[in-house]
């Protein structure tokens, strides 16, 4: 016995049928698809972009903690464990960063020449 394409059933057939849905339109499978396959591969690309990106965001909070603990000398455990929080919380340290912690906004600038 075997089973046509139609009542075949997939994760692409699925995803697109979804599709479809969220667009308000009535295709299921079996009719044009191309423009909905365009869209989810275009849906697909733009979730990618906003992980990565969002990654960078929570990977540049982490690394402002680690050095800003590694310039104050604290010792590696606290490193890590400050490291990791910074992670998963970089919209609360970098305004913490910036207010209260930034080693350079309250430093004077050196002064060359010779006394």
């Amino acid at each position: 016995m075997e089973v046509s394409q139609k009542s075949e059933k997939t994760w692409k057939q699925y995803a697109l049928n979804m599709v479809h849905v969220l667009r308000g339109e009535e295709e299921f499978v079996g009719t044009s698809t191309v423009p909905a396959e365009r869209t989810l591969g275009m849906g697909i690309g733009v979730i990618v972009i906003i992980l990565v990106i969002a990654f960078f965001v929570c990977y540049g909070a982490a690394r402002l903690s680690w050095c800003y603990n590694t310039f104050y000398g604290v010792s590696g455990a606290p490193k890590v464990i400050y490291s990791l929080l910074c992670f998963f919380f970089p919209y609360y340290y970098y305004p913490f960063y910036a207010l209260f912690l930034d080693p350079v906004c309250g430093r004077r600038a050196q002064a060359g020449g010779r006394r």
